[in-house]
């Protein structure tokens, strides 16, 4: 057997590194189920340690190479673990997790060390922290005695010339009362002075001087300047930036040292992340990395995943060693720029290199193309719309925004293209590359696909072109090495989607890609034929359709022939032949269409020109150069979909872009072309620029990227294209079976034909087949057995989710017969909806769809995602509260406030409360009227669904006025078990439903109502439900009956008096409720220590 490019013979080096993969795999498995004490690291290294001694012993006493070899497997299976277990270890007491406070405010002296993240609105700073104050108080060092004679000065400064002395509009000098800042020259004078030109300069600010001694001997004022309520003197000595110098006779000012409160941290402290809006002022523009900084905010934990399926952002940030976040940083003293700080040299030029084409970009090429330009050269995401990203997330061409190995490998190319024209040898060539891709990881923010990929180049050009290791090994070792030093580096990068799909991606071109070719050229015309040519059929006869679409949004096109503008859509090209209006992918099917007359032509132009003429398309393609680039290329494409795509987007992202597929034959080659163009007019401005030649290179950056934004237009018509064209449906989540079946699946196709000699030798030997059988009918009737006795002991049980939705209601109800209802669908935001979560959670459990949408009230809160989840996935009914005559499209705002006959409402009609409800209800209605769904409206209380042993009964306060009359309760009742849901009845429904319904309010589990408002609270309906248990759902919200949180927590005090067992989802996250209707068991996602 030849050698294998998973397991070349000839190397132990892919071994060694898999172990170390397996070390960091193995302890983040552990780390999940078993909580480790901070000397477990320790442990780790010895024991790693004690191996390579037993393995570097073993060579010396010339034992076998294998025997070595597993002990050096050992050893780095054992520091792998060690290196994971050390980088998750928060036990260090300066770590920033032991500072973390929501109540009281803590001053962060530290240092930017990444480049500021530039959003819409505002700007992410990473801080590294240095020193920390808990509880800082203004004016901790000195104090301003106002006892003593003294006069009150208003001047504007208009300079500084050092920290401590200032000059003022009236042309005289200011030195300030109590400190000594260092002189010009001296060590930390410039940090002095920034500070002071940066609080002060071109402000008014107020002196106090003492009466007996206003002057020193050089006729200087001496004084204490307060600016904004706060002593400038005592904050150059908070800062370190000067000393305490005792005037002699001073008297106004008095020094306290609270020196003990600031903690200086050392070690791994852990990152600061802090999100800065532009009013904090002129600093704002001014923000890069390496600037010292002075941070006073509250310290709250990132926020992590709250529902069970969703973005995990504490989890995002951890990996990135981010422990901590601010509150939002608006106000000028909050931050304060404090001089620059100790940082990588070659860091700051990539990072200056970043802004200097970034500005070229801005010059050169208008919105929304100079956006995306920005986004795919520099990885500066910020300018893009949420529009455009939501059109590549749904096309597949996402991974193009996110500088990435596609990214790297076109820089490389652009390296190697630069060093063949300079004719540099081949060592050179190997330096410049190398180089060229070190300053671009750090240019890119140093991202585990970027390192990844700048290490597989490197490596594999000194493997491959400087050692002469053959190809099919640099390449296996290129693709393990680089990921041990990735892991090295950072072991948490292993669970990162970026690290894992940009190694599953290079994975599949390396072993998937091979296998095809292979399969599909060497293996007869009938699979060349139904297979292989179809395939190169529809992918090009695919992309040829989408250019009709692309060359509209073309503007040379345009003013050239504006008669493209008239083009039909692709979608009025072809018929829907296959059309199922509730199904998540074939409700808009002409896609499918196109592609099965694709493939019926290239199957019939194929087998047609084979018997005419005796030509095999395919092998007479695979002979030319280029058209053997264009197969291997769309081989390629596939091996990406079936290794990475296809399964890993379903695991992530619970949805799969079908148009991934087509879109990126042509998307990755005008990408390259884009990403290239851009460094040429980038790199040859600053060239330019640096000789002299500015005005040259200035129009030498405006015709490259001249053509470079017909290029940017073409790539953006192409998203729109295809994201018109094809949907972007959710899928069902991938369990671990489900991934392990799957990948076993590819493994068996790239090791086939291994597999398949296997069998063969088994055939040959009866006794071998016979007793393989017979193993495999043991084992198929004992997970038969298993699986039915775990089925049929598994008792049917009822789970409700109650849904983190912030200050809305939304729960997600699974009966024991399978039947999935929602109730309430939570709130909605300008660009973002709960139905969202829904959506994602639904795929997280599978559920292709909906029986039931329960609405309870008509509050934004409760309807507000609705919208999102019947536009996303199929309904059968729906069930509101509302009188028949409102289910109308053309309702008017004037008719639905008199329909809602609230008096608050009719009232104050113009505000934004009741505008609000208006605009999410005929949101909703104009949805459900095209949507092939039932509606019931109800106006009394009614069974509305019920199965063996399960009711689900709606009780309703029918003479109850105003927006309440259009509340509902909710009452679940399965076995001995009964759930009631009173999401927003107010105070009078409540008494009416407990005088009505005294027997039917009874239950072992309560909704609180109104989200926990206290003034919303009827003791006598509590205590007619008499619960054990009571969940609120509560968060923060902008809307006019928010509450604040204390408030939220009296109500929770009260249930407690009551002898009540309360959960809020604002500590907990969402809140899991299961019974098998004798037993309660109840579960949170967010568990507080």
């Amino acid at each position: 057997m030849t050698d294998s490019p998973l397991l070349p013979r000839q190397s132990g080096i892919i071994p060694l590194c898999a172990s170390f993969i397996a070390g960091v795999t193995l302890s983040t498995i552990l780390s999940g189920w078993i909580l480790f004490p901070p000397s477990f690291s320790v442990a780790l290294r010895v024991v790693a340690i004690l191996f390579i001694i037993i393995g570097v012993r073993a060579i010396l006493t010339e034992k076998p190479y294998p025997q070595a070899l597993i002990f050096f497997c050992l050893f780095l299976l054992f520091l792998g673990m060690a290196r994971h277990a050390q980088a998750t270890d928060t036990s260090s007491p300066y770590h920033i997790t032991n500072f973390l406070n929501d109540r009281e405010e803590v001053l962060i002296l530290g240092t930017v060390v990444r480049d500021p993240d530039r959003r819409e609105e505002f700007s992410i700073l990473t801080i590294k922290p240095e020193k920390i104050v808990p509880h800082p108080q203004p004016d901790a060092y000195l104090k301003l005695d106002l006892k003593v004679p003294h006069k009150v000065i208003t001047q504007k400064i208009i300079g500084v010339f050092d920290g401590d002395t200032l000059f003022t509009y009236e042309g005289k000098v200011v030195r300030l009362l109590g400190v000594d800042a260092p002189d010009l020259g001296e060590k930390g004078a410039k940090e002095a002075i920034s500070f002071t030109r940066s609080m002060v300069l071109h402000r008014k600010v107020t002196l106090y001087v003492e009466e007996n001694r206003p002057l020193d001997k050089f006729g200087r004022i001496l004084a204490v300047v307060e600016l904004d309520g706060r002593l400038l003197n005592s904050q150059l000595i908070e800062r370190g930036l000067a000393r305490y110098y005792p005037c002699p006779h001073m008297e106004i000012l008095r020094y306290e040292c609270y020196q003990d409160k600031k903690k200086i941290l050392r070690g791994r402290t852990g990152y600061i992340q802090a999100r800065v809006y532009p009013t904090i002022g002129e600093y704002y523009e001014k923000m890069s990395f390496g600037d010292r900084v002075e941070v006073i905010s509250f310290l709250h934990p990132p926020r992590g995943r709250r529902n069970p399926a969703g973005f995990d952002f504490a989890r995002y940030l951890r990996v990135r060693n981010v422990y901590a976040v601010t509150s939002r940083i608006r106000e000028p003293e909050q931050l304060c720029f404090l001089g620059e700080g100790d940082v990588n040299s070659l860091i700051k030029l990539s990072l200056r290199l970043r802004h200097r084409i970034f500005e070229t970009i801005e010059r050169t090429v208008p919105y929304p193309e100079s956006a995306f330009l920005a986004a795919v050269t520099l990885g500066m995401r910020g300018g893009l719309s949420g529009e455009i990203r939501e059109r590549f997330r749904a096309v597949g061409i996402a991974h193009v925004l996110a500088l990435s190995g596609l990214h790297t490998g076109f820089i490389a190319l652009l390296l190697m293209g630069a060093a063949r024209l300079l004719h540099l040898p081949r060592s050179m060539r190997f330096l410049l590359v190398s180089f060229g891709l070190l300053i671009f990881v750090f240019l890119s923010g140093a991202s585990p696909a970027t390192q990844r990929a700048a290490l597989m180049f490197s490596l594999g050009m000194l493997l491959y072109d400087i050692l002469r290791v053959p190809l099919v090994t640099s390449v296996g070792i290129t693709i393990f090495l680089s990921a041990v030093v990735v892991l090295f580096t950072n072991p948490l990068w292993l669970t990162d989607v970026s690290f894992v799909l940009s190694f599953a991606a290079v994975l599949s071109l390396a072993y998937i890609t091979p296998p095809i070719e292979k399969v599909v050229m060497m293996k007869g015309t009938g699979i060349r034929g139904f297979i292989g040519f179809p395939l190169i059929g529809i992918l090009v006869g695919m992309n040829l359709f989408s250019l009709s679409g692309i060359v509209q949004h073309l503007s040379v096109v345009r003013g050239i022939l504006p008669a493209v503008e008239k083009i039909p859509p692709l979608l009025d090209w072809f018929p829907a032949w296959i059309h199922f209006p509730g199904h998540s992918w074939l409700h808009q099917s002409q896609f499918l269409t196109a592609t099965l007359l694709l493939g019926a032509a290239s199957i019939a132009t194929f087998f047609i020109c084979l018997r005419w003429t005796g030509r095999d398309l395919m092998i007479e393609l695979f002979s030319r150069k280029r058209g053997r680039y264009l197969l291997r290329f769309c081989f390629a494409q596939l091996a990406i979909q079936l290794g990475m795509l296809w399964p890993l987007s379903a695991v992530f992202f619970l949805r799969f872009p079908i148009a991934g597929l087509y879109a990126n034959i042509l998307a990755i080659p005008l990408l390259g072309a884009i990403v290239m163009l851009g460094w040429v007019a980038g790199l040859g401005e600053i060239l330019f620029s640096v000789i002299g030649l500015g005005f040259i290179g200035n129009g030498f950056a405006m015709a490259i990227n001249g053509f470079n934004t017909v290029l940017c237009q073409g790539f953006l018509g192409l998203a729109r294209t295809w994201h018109d064209f094809i949907p972007f449906p959710y899928v069902g989540a991938y369990g671990t079976g489900k991934l392990i079946f799957w990948y076993g699946l590819i493994f068996s196709f790239i090791f086939h034909k291994e597999i398949f000699q296997k069998i063969l030798e088994v055939k040959r030997k009866f006794w071998q087949r016979r007793k393989l059988l017979a193993m495999l009918v043991v084992i198929s009737l004992f997970i038969t057995v298993g699986a039915a006795a775990y089925l049929m002991a598994r008792k049917p049980l009822l789970k409700i989710v109650f849904f983190d939705a912030g200050f809305g209601n939304a729960m997600l109800v699974s009966t024991p017969e399978g039947k999935s209802i929602l109730i309430d669908g939570g709130p909605r935001k300008e660009e973002w909806s709960f139905g969202e979560t829904i959506r994602e959670t639904l795929s997280h459990y599978r559920i292709s769809q909906l029986d039931y949408i329960i609405i309870t009230s008509l509050r934004p809160g409760n309807i507000g995602g609705l919208a999102y989840v019947v536009e996303h996935i199929p309904v059968k009914r729906v069930v509101l509260p509302v009188k028949e005559e409102m289910l109308r499209a053309e309702l008017s705002y004037e008719e639905f406030l008199i329909l809602l006959d609230d008096w608050r409402l009719l009232s104050n009609p113009f505000m934004p409360h009741p505008q609000k409800i208006y605009t999410e209800y005929m949101a909703l209605i104009e949805l459900l009227e095209d949507a092939p769904l039932q509606i019931k409206t109800i106006r009394k209380s009614r069974l509305l669904y019920a199965e063996d042993g399960l009711k689900i009964e709606a009780l309703v306060p029918s003479t109850v006025r105003g927006l309440d009359s259009f509340s509902l309760v909710l009452r679940i009742s399965y076995g001995e078990k009964v759930i009631i849901l009173p999401a927003q009845v107010g105070v009078a429904a409540q008494k009416r439903l407990t005088g009505k319904y005294p027997d039917k309010l009874l239950g072992d589990v309560m909704l609180i109502p109104v989200h926990g408002n206290p003034e919303k609270q009827v003791e006598e309906f509590i205590t007619a439900i008499s619960p054990a248990f009571a969940i609120n759902q509560y968060g923060w919200s902008p809307c006019a009956e928010f509450f604040p949180v204390n408030a939220k927590e009296a109500t929770l005090a009260r249930y407690a008096k009551m002898g009540i067992v309360t959960y809020s989802t604002a500590k907990s996250g969402a809140v899991t409720l299961t019974t098998d209707g004798r037993e309660l068991n109840i579960k949170v996602i967010v568990i507080k220590s």
